[in-house]
């Protein structure tokens, strides 16, 4: 059994401005998780654990997906405070979401339930420490919701398997989807 999900991979050498930004904060705010930013990726659909023979199903429906290249926009940050999540923004465009309903409607065809709520595309940057942590983020953190990182391209999606770890999880490839041009 592994835990799989869907996401894109988010090149940081893309986003310069957002790397200084968490480079900074990063320095100044030790009491945080900070994700590693070769893990940093945007989820399209969460799966939980999986057996083989549906990962394979599930590989056969994605392979399926058509979908073109896509050029994603980095604006903000902000905080899931009730998950203990900071993250920055993707601006979700038509395409965006586009892609996001194809992968949705591939997993639905090997029994994978879509979540109820509504789909938030964005970049985990950093979670609290520990398990259970309640509390607010640091107030001197600038979340600012208009605030321009800049925009990646992504020529593909990929199944990833999540492997926790006493540092946080890291993500493992699986397979690889490409987006068209």
């Amino acid at each position: 059994m592994r835990r799989l999900f869907t996401g894109i991979a988010v090149d940081s050498a893309q986003l310069p401005s957002l790397v200084r930004s968490v480079t900074a904060l990063r320095t100044s705010h030790p009491g945080v998780r900070w994700s590693d930013r070769a893990g940093w990726h945007l989820t399209l659909q969460f799966y939980g654990m999986v057996d083989e023979a549906r990962e394979q199903q599930l590989r056969e429906q994605l392979r399926s997906v058509e979908a073109g290249v896509l050029d994603l926009a980095v604006r903000g940050m902000g905080t899931f405070e009730r998950a203990g999540v900071l993250w920055a923004g993707v601006v979700p465009s038509v395409e965006l979401q586009g892609l996001q309903w194809r992968v949705v409607s591939a997993g639905a065809a090997c029994g994978f339930v879509a979540e109820e709520r509504p789909y938030s595309p964005h970049i985990t940057i950093a979670r609290r420490k520990g398990r259970g942590v309640r509390g607010d983020f640091p107030k001197d953190i600038e979340l600012d919701a208009k605030r321009e990182f800049g925009s990646f391209v992504a020529s593909e999606f990929v199944l990833y398997e999540s492997v926790a770890g006493p540092e946080g999880s890291r993500y493992e490839v699986r397979d690889r989807f490409p987006l068209r041009r």
